[in-house]
């Protein structure tokens, strides 16, 4: 017998219609593309800062990302910037702080740093021993380059709470600086999935990981998974459950994008492992809107669902991503000004190698036209912000979001995946469930790379295993009635 949960979202899939969508909106693992730089990877030049200008620091810096590229292992579906370190090569970790720290002086010298939100992500920061930490964080606030009332937020491993004494102090080195908000990995409650993707953990750390975090007064987020290789719906239901009942102070809940070069996706190609269909992915998808709703969470942005103060349907946007700078620190690490995006170095050698000889860690990047900061602005805005502010864009661009692309507006009004109040525009609870795709249809195809003759293969693998938009710019236009 099927529970309420999952008929209620079987239901409400077949109301919407999401099966009748036009292809490009329509969610898959091997197209997706999970929005979080533009224009991708692929669609960047290298920036040497002569034949390619360096992007121009602004006067201050106030958001920073710090990437840490080491993790116990790989997991299966894994395509980040990450290296496997084994416990007896920490020593690596201490090593690659050093040149981070020479990194950020190399920054203090051309711009003021006064972060006042910093993400810690990876990979896997909390591998990084106390003392390490306490070291790194001490000397960025002996430089007063951490705001007094800074926020912060790092990823936790679930490997971390195997040693409680080492976590203690890892978490207090933390509260110590003003960070006071973690994000713990836990994706799944069902052991058999998590074993599948090659997580080094199973299931029963949770409870006893929360109740640790509470004691020290963290604010927690829990990443969870759905539409992984062999999750069934009820699993994914207890998973649900096991969460909530934990009371998190947010849930962020990610679907399965399966790049190249990933162990998933040659076991996909192979026929080894057998991907859901788009109707169970949405349903999933469904069934985790619905219940986090019920509960008290309010979804903004789309997938991340918080208890926040004030009614979210009278949230306004009040700037455009483009005027949002972040600074990336680390190798792998990607950010955004100057109207500019950009990775960092994604060779551990070759980022070393720049830092010692006093030079910039920037690998690849590319600097936006208007046109694109405008594609790039509708993009963000949509996954990120409470709505599409057309007073805000008139003012930038001269134009609106539909007044530049009229015929993607209509497509999206009349698919009921956005509503015009006039003022703005908003994602309907159905556009929600295909956010990522919407934003795919701004992208410009011709921002995608048609390949370089004097990249080597070793190049055009790294590119594509770390593209993150496999679709992007796909034709939005409906299919031809049969």
């Amino acid at each position: 017998m099927e529970s309420p949960l999952y008929a209620d979202a079987c239901e409400k899939y077949e109301q919407e219609g999401l099966g009748k969508l036009p292809e490009a909106l329509q969610r898959n693992s091997l197209d997706h593309y999970y929005l979080s730089v533009y224009p991708p990877l692929k669609g960047m030049q290298i920036l040497d800062g002569e034949e390619v200008a360096l992007p121009k620091y602004p006067d201050a810096m106030r958001n920073a990302y710090l990437h840490i590229p080491f993790c116990s292992g790989v997991c299966d579906f894994c395509s980040y910037f990450v290296t496997a370190v084994k416990p007896e090569k920490i020593e690596r970790i201490h090593h690659y702080l050093d040149l981070v720290q020479r990194e950020i002086d190399y920054h203090r010298e051309r711009t003021a740093l006064e972060i006042g939100y910093l993400y810690v992500g990876g990979g896997t920061p909390s591998l990084i021993p106390p003392d390490t930490l306490k070291k790194f964080l001490d000397n960025l606030a002996e430089k007063s380059i951490l705001a007094p009332e800074v926020q912060g937020t790092l990823e936790l491993h679930p490997e971390f709470f195997r040693q409680r004494q080492i976590a203690q102090r890892f978490l207090d080195t933390l509260k110590e600086h003003g960070i006071n908000r973690v994000s713990l990995g836990f994706q799944s409650d069902s052991d058999e999935v998590l074993a599948g993707s090659n997580r080094r953990h199973g299931s029963n750390f949770f409870r006893e990981a929360v109740d640790f975090l509470k004691a020290n007064q963290f604010c927690f987020n829990v990443d969870l998974m759905y539409a992984l290789p062999g999750l069934t719906r009820q699993q994914w239901e207890q998973t649900l459950h096991t969460v909530v009942a934990c009371e998190p102070d947010s849930i962020s809940t990610y679907f399965l994008s399966v790049d190249p070069g990933t162990r998933t996706w040659k076991e996909v190609h192979s026929g080894k492992t057998v991907l859901p269909d788009h109707r169970e992915i949405q349903v999933q998808h469904i069934m985790a809107q619905t219940y986090l709703q019920q509960n008290g969470f309010h979804e903004l942005p789309s997938d991340f669902y918080s208890k926040v103060q004030g009614d979210p349907a009278k949230f306004t946007q009040q700037s455009l991503p483009s005027g949002s700078y972040s600074l990336p620190v680390g190798a792998g690490a990607y950010g955004f000004y100057d109207g500019t995006q950009f990775y960092n170095q994604f060779d551990l050698k070759k980022y070393e190698e720049k830092i010692a000889a006093g030079q910039s860690p920037i690998w690849r990047g590319h600097k936006l036209d208007t046109d694109n900061q405008l594609r790039r602005d509708i993009m963000f805005s949509f996954k990120n912000a409470p709505e599409l502010s057309k007073q805000l864009f008139q003012e930038k661009y001269s134009t609106t979001p539909d007044g530049r692309f009229p015929a993607i507006f209509d497509l999206l009004i009349g698919q009921g995946l956005i509503r015009d109040n006039g003022s703005a525009f908003k994602l309907t609870p159905k556009g929600r469930l295909c956010v990522e795709e919407i934003c795919s249809l701004f992208g410009d195809p011709g921002m995608l790379s048609k390949g370089d003759p004097a990249r080597s293969k070793s190049e055009d693998d790294k590119l594509e295993k770390h593209n993150y938009s496999p679709t992007l710019g796909r034709s939005p236009e409906p299919p031809a009635e049969k």
